[in-house]
């Protein structure tokens, strides 16, 4: 078990002597014993999933995925480092080894694993789900379940908070994800205990910032960026920063925003998000936007390509493709683009209004600036301004 993995390390042993006790330090430690003890016998796994990564990141640092990915394909299914491993391979956004270690922890006999694999498998399926009626039959899924363990316990519920923040009920998610940060420090392990925090972290970066608390929500993407480790890569948490100077600074959002992307590589959906804000960040800044999928039948892509045609001055066009669209079949939120793209058509101003009032429904305090900053410029008075901004 494990073989390669142990073999290199041991080789790494007998080459320098002294660097067994240097590992033990940086792995936290007292002595070299339980390296030894995780390099000698065959079926031992390392306690903390964090301190074996650490000698990993040391030894190996441009081979670390590789070698995690064959050593967790080789780990007991029944055991901690699988579970552990499997937050690690989400994180890091390695598919093949998710999917491999979900179906071993499902065909295995401990409880545990199989409560692990069951909720890793539902966020990943409901990740890739549009639908808000099939999403919110995940939030059932999720509760009628009842996880035993602390760890599920916690994760089933930012589960949930995944499927409140596709459909934008910016509420619902800000006081569940309350109640996550308070029993984070429940869970035991390390790097589950470090990771889940940069998951709450990016959360609340995202949900402050819906609820138009921006400096806080930088401070929530500042945390994440500070903690990162030395080879990790947060591309959604440039995205927030970039979306957060989404109305303030053209240049310093499209900034944030092009370095998310360049993280974003493979990792699909993300690349797919970055893009969007790209696309909405020039279009309502009046440049041509790179990334318009005009074969999509996605809502965001769609409103983007109306937005793009609205800026070109085609509104037939624009027009035909906002009639396309089944506006009861929309989220609140995306209901609260789709009156301001209607506005930007007819100028009728009461489609600024019920632009304001879907983003009111769904706690969206951010984005109904767009409809706010058209009426400040129609020349409505600031204290009613005021009043429709609370």
């Amino acid at each position: 078990m494990a073989v390669k993995l142990k073999q290199m390390i041991k080789n790494k042993l007998e080459e320098d002597k002294t660097l067994a006790n240097k590992l033990a330090k940086l792995a936290g430690f007292a002595n070299a014993t339980p390296i030894y003890k995780f390099l000698n016998e065959e079926n031992r796994e390392m306690n903390d999933f964090e301190s074996l990564l650490t000698i990993v990141r040391e030894l190996f640092h441009n081979e670390e995925y590789k070698l995690m990915d064959e050593y967790l394909r080789q780990v007991d299914p029944n055991k901690k480092t699988a579970r552990i491993g499997l937050e690690y391979a989400t994180i890091n956004h390695m598919y093949d080894l998710k999917k491999y270690l979900i179906e071993a922890m499902e065909s295995c006999n401990n409880k545990e694993s199989k409560e692990f694999a069951y909720f890793y498998k539902m966020d990943d399926i409901a990740s890739k789900e549009n639908d808000k009626d099939v999403l919110l039959g995940f939030i059932d899924k999720y509760i009628e379940y009842a996880p035993k363990t602390k760890e599920m316990m916690l994760f089933s519920k930012l589960c949930q908070i995944y499927v409140y923040y596709d459909l934008r009920l910016i509420d619902i998610m800000y006081q569940l994800l309350m109640t996550v940060e308070n029993k984070i420090d429940e869970i035991t392990d390390l790097f589950l205990k470090k990771s889940y925090k940069k998951r709450i972290a990016l959360l609340f970066s995202g949900i402050l910032l819906h609820k138009g608390e921006i400096e806080k929500s930088r401070e929530y993407a500042k945390y994440v960026i500070e903690n990162q480790r030395e080879n990790e890569e947060f591309s959604m948490i440039y995205m927030k920063l970039g979306n957060s100077y989404m109305f303030e600074d053209f240049d310093k959002a499209k900034i944030y925003l092009e370095k998310g992307l360049s993280q974003a590589k493979e990792k699909y959906l993300v690349k797919k998000n970055i893009e969007r804000s790209l696309n909405f960040l020039c279009n309502y800044w009046g440049y041509k936007p790179e990334y318009l999928n005009f074969n999509s039948n996605e809502v965001e892509d769609l409103h983007e390509v109306i937005f793009f045609f609205i800026n070109q001055n085609e509104k037939e066009k624009a027009k035909e493709l906002l009639s396309n669209i089944d506006l009861n079949r929309l989220t609140e939120h995306q209901k609260g683009f789709h009156y301001y793209l209607i506005y930007k058509i007819d100028n009728d101003v009461n489609h600024l209004y019920e632009s304001l009032i879907s983003f009111k429904k769904c706690g969206e305090h951010f984005y109904k600036n767009i409809a706010l900053i058209e009426l400040k410029k129609l020349g409505l008075d600031d204290n009613l301004l005021k009043a429709l901004s609370i």
